[in-house]
Order: C-alpha cells, then sequence, then structure tokens
C-alpha cells in the first residue's frame, strides 16, 4: 500500500470512529436526562389536554353560543375553532399514547442500563412525537386565526 492511502484509510478511520464517539456521548447524556424529557413531555401534554378542556368549555357555554350565532359569520368560525380543537384533542390523545407506550411501568428508570433502554424506546417514537408536534402547530396557527376574525366580527 502507498502512503497516501493509508494516510486516507486512517483518517477516514479517526473520523467515523470521532463521530461513533459523539453519538455516543449524546446518546449516554440523553439517556442521563430520559426520565426528566418524559416527566416534562407528560406534563405539556397534560397541561394541553387541561387547557383544550377549558377553551371547549367556555365555547360550549349556552352564553358563549348564543353570543356566536347572532351573526351568520361568526357560525362559520365557531365550527372552524371547534374542528381545530378536535383535531388538537386528537393529537393530544395520540401524544398520551406515544407517551403510555414508552414509560415504564414500575416508574423511572434508575439504573443506567433501564435508563438507554427507556431513551431507545424515546428515539423509536420520535417520529410520531414530532409529527404530533408539527400537527399541533398547524392546529394553533388555525386557532390564532379563526380567534382573531372572532374578535373582528364580536
Amino acid at each position: 500500500m502507498d502512503p497516501l492511502s493509508i494516510t486516507t484509510t486512517a483518517s477516514f478511520v479517526i473520523s467515523s470512529l470521532h463521530k461513533l464517539l459523539e453519538t455516543l456521548y449524546v446518546f449516554a447524556k440523553d439517556a442521563k436526562n430520559v426520565n426528566r424529557t418524559l416527566k416534562r413531555l407528560s406534563y405539556d401534554v397534560d397541561s394541553l389536554v387541561a387547557i383544550l378542556k377549558s377553551i371547549q368549555h367556555v365555547l360550549g357555554s349556552s352564553s358563549t353560543h348564543t353570543t356566536l350565532q347572532t351573526e351568520k359569520g361568526n357560525e362559520i368560525l365557531y365550527s372552524a375553532i371547534g374542528a381545530s380543537l378536535k383535531g388538537c384533542e386528537d393529537t393530544a390523545n395520540s401524544l398520551c399514547k406515544v407517551l403510555i407506550s414508552v414509560q415504564r411501568e414500575d416508574g423511572d428508570a434508575t439504573t443506567f442500563v433501564a435508563r438507554a433502554f427507556l431513551q431507545l424506546k424515546l428515539v423509536r417514537r420520535r417520529e410520531d412525537i414530532q409529527g404530533a408536534m408539527s400537527r399541533l402547530e398547524n392546529h394553533k396557527g388555525n386557532l390564532q386565526l379563526s380567534l382573531q376574525s372572532l374578535t373582528v366580527y364580536v
């Protein structure tokens, strides 16, 4: 083998090893904090569900519904808001299911191996979580637009 090939191969091996060690470091760091990450995500989902229920309660009250029915355009906005809220609720429920599938039944993971296994489960469901978060952002935009339009009419 010529020296250039040896140098190129050594450079490639060192670069690959560096990327592998970086990935392992990030994974170990994430595994260390996986319990906290899951608790934060669970808290956020619970807060979202509570907020959605309170908004649905306000919109479902007879005085709000009567006020919105006084003008024809408001009824369309009211149904658009209802549809967006329903979409948010469905997405929040799917996030709850993902969290239940990832979380341990016996509480927090205490050993590194248990946290690493939990982190692997979370990584496998990352696309589901990111998709749900993207859908929530879309619903949020729809709700903001509908509520802004509604405040113009009311």
